[in-house]
């Protein structure tokens, strides 16, 4: 069964279906969903343009969250 990533359904199975058992998964190619990444995009990349922090992106996660990474890490990331 494949996995579709819409913004949407994402479910607790479906993901380990995804991580446990390889099911293939999909981005919904809709133009919806593709202009809601591009705005999500923006929003994440104008927060690291303007050095502010941002969980996971900037930092790490979890027990590291308090770790900042530099500008260019972040840049391959964004």
């Amino acid at each position: 069964m494949p996995v579709t990533v819409d913004g949407q359904t994402l479910s607790i199975a479906a993901v380990t279906a995804a991580s446990r058992f390889h099911a293939s998964v999909t981005l919904d190619g809709s133009p919806e969903i593709k202009e809601r990444i591009t705005k999500s995009r923006k929003v994440i990349s104008d927060k690291v343009d303007s050095g502010t922090s941002v969980y996971g992106v900037s930092t790490g996660f979890g027990g590291s969250g308090s770790h900042f990474y530099c500008k260019v890490a972040v840049e391959i990331i964004t």
